[in-house]
């Protein structure tokens, strides 16, 4: 093989590698470069196709130069040399600017193809992030539902169906309970969080209701709570002959417990996203508590390829007591 080394590199280009994950290629090789799309803030640039996002990661190096083929089979010449390339790791998909909560009135907000563009996230992923926070699209615009129109909504939503007898229900079926002040837009949003779709048909998700309300009751307490008393207003703020069953442990992220009978809700909203200032607030609600109980309030906030315990180990102590391990203070 002969190998050549170009004297002067061409000051009219600049090439830089980009490691491609394998799906990411396949995308590019197939002809699907329409949806690709580059994304920044301040803090990081992502790549997105349709579905997913990778972060992109500039890694530095040394003595490395570009080849290719100039005259033929086994003659290759090095037309530039590179000090990086760049790395795509899988992204952890955000929505970027607070969004104002919708009660029955028209605030101002953003409008929903600026938020889109802005986050760090695919259509796909943002969809998904959208509705998991309670978003509603209102005549171009973006917004959060409040709880009250959720709940209000999802409990006339029941009530109808189970007047009706459907457990699989069409739009058709239930749009009639649209009236103002609701707009169309916040069914779709209940569709998306509280039942699964198939061909147009649609089936309610009885484990995403029953948690909704179990969330919004365990609220209503700023102190701790019996757990049987929280349990019986649990079943009654459920509409009526709806029966889906009740676990605390769904609600798990949001509560901690007290001595054995007794449990506190915590807003993991109003908790820093700072991981070592999240422990201590934490902490500040209990110093003993549930391994099963404290990892939900944590879990989001673990950067990629690191693990849970690692990072208990760092800002606090895991310790087993009888039959379970205890988080604690270190």
């Amino acid at each position: 093989m002969n190998l050549y080394n170009q004297i002067n590199n061409d000051k009219s280009y600049t090439y830089k590698l980009l490691q491609l994950p394998e799906e990411l290629l396949e995308n590019i090789e197939n002809g699907n470069i329409d949806n690709l799309e580059l994304k920044s803030n301040y803090e990081s640039v992502v790549i997105c196709n349709a579905d997913k996002s990778w972060k992109v990661r500039q890694m530095n190096h040394s003595n490395t130069v570009l080849l290719m083929n100039k005259t033929g089979k086994n003659n290759l010449i090095g037309f530039q040399s590179a000090a990086y390339e760049y790395e795509l790791n899988d992204n952890k998909p955000t929505i970027s600017k607070t969004i104002p909560v919708y009660n029955n009135s028209n605030t101002s907000s953003i409008s929903i193809t600026e938020l889109i563009q802005d986050s760090l996230c695919s259509p796909k992923e943002f969809e998904s992030l959208f509705y998991d926070m309670n978003g509603v699209y209102i005549d171009g615009f973006a917004y959060i539902l409040s709880n009250s129109i959720i709940s209000e909504l999802l409990y006339i939503l029941i009530t109808k169906l189970m007047s009706n007898q459907l457990t699989v229900f069409e739009i058709s079926d239930i749009e009639d309970i649209i009236t103002p002040p609701f707009k169309k837009s916040m069914l779709d949003t209940i569709l998306h969080k509280f039942a699964k779709s198939v061909e147009n048909r649609y089936e309610l998700i009885d484990s995403n209701i029953s948690k909704w309300f179990g969330i919004v009751e365990l609220s209503k307490n700023n102190q701790p709570v019996l757990k049987n008393e929280f349990l019986l207003n649990w079943k009654s703020s459920l509409p009526a002959y709806y029966s889906p069953s009740l676990d605390l442990n769904d609600l798990k992220g949001y509560y901690c417990s007290f001595l054995t009978t007794h449990i506190l809700y915590i807003n993991p909203i109003d908790l820093s996203t700072n991981l070592a200032i999240r422990f201590k607030e934490l902490f500040a609600f209990n110093r003993s508590w549930k391994y099963d109980e404290f990892v939900p309030f944590i879990n989001d906030y673990v950067p990629v390829g690191k693990k849970v315990d690692s990072l208990i180990i760092k800002y606090g102590k895991k310790k087993k007591v009888g039959n379970e391990f205890i988080v604690s203070p270190g």
